[in-house]
Protein backbone atom coordinates (compact mmCIF):
# COMPACT_ATOMS: atom_id res chain seq x y z
CA UNK A 1 0.00 0.00 0.00
CA UNK A 2 1.31 3.53 -0.99
CA UNK A 3 2.73 5.65 1.76
CA UNK A 4 2.77 9.43 1.54
CA UNK A 5 4.89 12.18 3.18
CA UNK A 6 4.07 16.26 2.38
CA UNK A 7 6.78 18.10 4.04
CA UNK A 8 6.14 21.60 5.55
CA UNK A 9 8.92 23.49 3.43
CA UNK A 10 9.47 26.71 1.19
CA UNK A 11 9.61 23.63 -1.20
CA UNK A 12 6.75 21.59 -1.40
CA UNK A 13 6.14 17.70 -2.90
CA UNK A 14 4.98 14.36 -2.20
CA UNK A 15 6.49 11.13 -1.83
CA UNK A 16 4.86 7.74 -2.56
CA UNK A 17 6.47 4.70 -1.56
CA UNK A 18 4.15 1.51 -3.30
CA UNK A 19 5.94 -1.15 -0.92
CA UNK A 20 4.49 -4.11 -3.77
CA UNK A 21 6.31 -2.66 -6.65
CA UNK A 22 8.91 -0.74 -4.88
CA UNK A 23 8.34 2.27 -7.20
CA UNK A 24 8.78 5.49 -5.24
CA UNK A 25 7.49 8.92 -6.87
CA UNK A 26 8.29 12.52 -6.05
CA UNK A 27 5.31 14.21 -6.96
CA UNK A 28 3.83 17.73 -6.87
CA UNK A 29 7.08 19.21 -7.23
CA UNK A 30 6.49 22.67 -6.38
CA UNK A 31 9.84 24.13 -5.64
CA UNK A 32 10.67 27.87 -3.29
CA UNK A 33 12.71 30.67 -4.55
CA UNK A 34 15.34 31.16 -2.17
CA UNK A 35 18.93 32.91 -2.85
CA UNK A 36 21.30 30.73 -1.56
CA UNK A 37 23.73 28.67 -3.99
CA UNK A 38 23.63 24.84 -3.82
CA UNK A 39 20.19 25.01 -1.28
CA UNK A 40 18.06 22.25 -2.67
CA UNK A 41 18.46 18.87 -3.32
CA UNK A 42 16.02 16.45 -5.36
CA UNK A 43 16.28 13.02 -5.71
CA UNK A 44 16.90 9.53 -4.07
CA UNK A 45 19.78 7.73 -2.38
CA UNK A 46 20.15 4.58 -0.30
CA UNK A 47 22.02 6.37 2.25
CA UNK A 48 25.75 5.11 4.07
CA UNK A 49 27.52 3.47 1.13
CA UNK A 50 25.88 5.44 -1.64
CA UNK A 51 28.71 6.39 -4.74
CA UNK A 52 27.94 9.45 -6.52
CA UNK A 53 27.98 8.64 -10.04
CA UNK A 54 27.47 13.17 -10.63
CA UNK A 55 24.12 14.59 -11.28
CA UNK A 56 21.13 13.36 -12.78
CA UNK A 57 19.60 15.68 -15.47
CA UNK A 58 15.91 15.84 -14.29
CA UNK A 59 14.37 17.53 -17.01
CA UNK A 60 10.71 17.55 -18.50
CA UNK A 61 9.85 13.79 -19.81
CA UNK A 62 13.30 12.82 -19.64
CA UNK A 63 14.37 8.96 -18.63
CA UNK A 64 17.52 7.78 -17.38
CA UNK A 65 19.22 4.27 -15.72
CA UNK A 66 21.05 3.12 -13.29
CA UNK A 67 23.91 0.03 -13.87
CA UNK A 68 25.47 0.59 -10.19
CA UNK A 69 23.47 -0.88 -7.12
CA UNK A 70 24.98 1.96 -5.50
CA UNK A 71 25.11 5.24 -7.34
CA UNK A 72 22.51 8.21 -5.97
CA UNK A 73 19.69 9.73 -8.44
CA UNK A 74 19.94 13.20 -7.49
CA UNK A 75 20.35 17.03 -8.57
CA UNK A 76 21.82 19.32 -6.45
CA UNK A 77 21.82 23.56 -6.78
CA UNK A 78 19.83 26.44 -6.57
CA UNK A 79 16.46 26.18 -4.87
CA UNK A 80 13.92 26.38 -7.44
CA UNK A 81 15.97 25.79 -10.50
CA UNK A 82 16.42 21.62 -10.12
CA UNK A 83 13.46 20.80 -12.30
CA UNK A 84 12.53 23.45 -14.42
CA UNK A 85 8.82 22.12 -15.70
CA UNK A 86 8.87 18.62 -13.91
CA UNK A 87 5.75 17.96 -11.75
CA UNK A 88 6.40 14.65 -10.62
CA UNK A 89 10.00 11.94 -11.13
CA UNK A 90 9.16 8.36 -10.83
CA UNK A 91 11.81 6.03 -9.59
CA UNK A 92 11.00 1.91 -11.04
CA UNK A 93 13.54 -0.79 -9.32
CA UNK A 94 15.77 -2.04 -11.97
CA UNK A 95 17.89 -5.71 -12.27
CA UNK A 96 20.76 -3.91 -11.21
CA UNK A 97 19.49 -3.35 -7.69
CA UNK A 98 18.83 0.13 -8.06
CA UNK A 99 16.36 2.58 -9.96
CA UNK A 100 15.77 3.93 -13.53
CA UNK A 101 14.17 7.25 -13.55
CA UNK A 102 11.13 8.97 -15.86
CA UNK A 103 10.03 12.64 -15.02
CA UNK A 104 6.84 13.94 -15.97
Amino acid sequence: MPTSVNPGTASSFRIENDSNTGIVKIMNIAQGAQATINSALLGISRGAGATNPGQAPFSNAATGVTSNATDMLYNLGIAGTLAPGITAITFAPNAFGNYDWMSQ
